[in-house]
């Protein structure tokens, strides 16, 4: 089975890179609270920072050093500069289609200097040549784009560690991936727990028992997970309607999105779109 596994996670690891940039920032900077789509990587030059969660722990990052927060992680992020630059990314990486790697891997939050420095000058790199890629062709920027994630990856899975229960997660996941595939591709059509089981070739019972088991949620909450995401990412990157975003989502009743976006996201999408609409992006000054 483990066989199995390592080269399932060769052959569909993936990564998707949500946003990335190189800011000056002139006076102390705080994000507020916060959770994004993607798994955040933040490199200062120079200056430091801290970054708190959810239950009191704070953690500081000096210059050079890196900041590594996993998707869906409430956070905030305060930066003390006088002067210096931002370098950060917003990313995910996946196995199985559309399943975050970092559920079953667990990274350091702050990387040390040299693996902050290297990962903040291929961020410095891509972002200072991403419009000349754009401009030779979309292979091109597609091909950069995937060579920054995998170097990317590369350092941060020199401290990464599979967590304690991933081999016996992944055993879990294996019969549902078909059920996995058809929530990331019909995420924004109706979704009925009776036809997810037939796609699993187990009773409506036994499949909602083994999803949970597999994934920590029950297939409801899972596939929400998936609206949620993708909204947030049309929220950030797109300048559509609240309520036009909420429909191709796969929430018809805009009252129900903005209920379950606000408790999942602490925010109201309106709220959350004034918040990350530049993710690094203070006034200068």
């Amino acid at each position: 089975m483990r066989e199995w596994i390592n080269d399932m996670v060769g052959k569909t690891l993936r990564c998707e890179i949500r946003d990335g940039g190189v800011t000056p920032i002139g006076k102390q900077h705080t994000t507020g609270w916060r959770v994004l789509p993607g798994m955040v990587i933040v490199c200062l030059k120079p200056g430091r920072a801290s970054v708190s969660f959810e239950g009191g722990v704070t953690q500081w990052i000096a210059s050079g050093e890196a900041v590594v927060i996993p998707a869906a992680v409430t956070h905030t992020l305060t930066q003390y500069l006088s002067h210096g630059i931002s370098r950060w990314l917003v990313i995910n990486f996946y196995i199985f289609s559309k399943f975050d790697l970092f559920r079953l891997v667990g990274v350091p939050v702050v990387l040390d200097r040299s693996r902050g420095e290297a990962m903040g000058a291929a961020i410095e790199n891509w972002v200072s040549r991403r419009e000349e890629y754009q401009a030779k062709s979309v292979l091109l920027a597609c091909v950069k784009e995937m060579e920054l994630g995998m170097q990317i990856l590369g350092i941060l899975a020199e401290t990464a560690k599979f967590k304690d229960d991933a081999y016996v997660q992944l055993e879990r996941i294996q019969p549902l991936l078909p059920v996995i595939a058809h929530l990331n591709t019909h995420y924004a059509e109706p979704v009925y727990r009776d036809t997810l089981a037939q796609l699993a070739h187990m009773s409506t019972a036994k499949f909602h028992r083994v999803f949970q088991e597999a994934t920590g949620e029950t297939p409801m909450n899972y596939l929400s997970g998936i609206r949620l995401r993708q909204a947030q990412q049309s929220l950030i990157g797109t300048g559509q309607s609240v309520a036009t975003i909420a429909r191709e989502v796969g929430y018809p009743d805009l009252f129900t999105f903005s209920k379950r976006f606000k408790r999942a996201c602490g925010m109201s999408p309106l709220a959350y779109r004034q918040a990350t609409r530049h993710f690094m992006s203070p006034p200068k000054g």
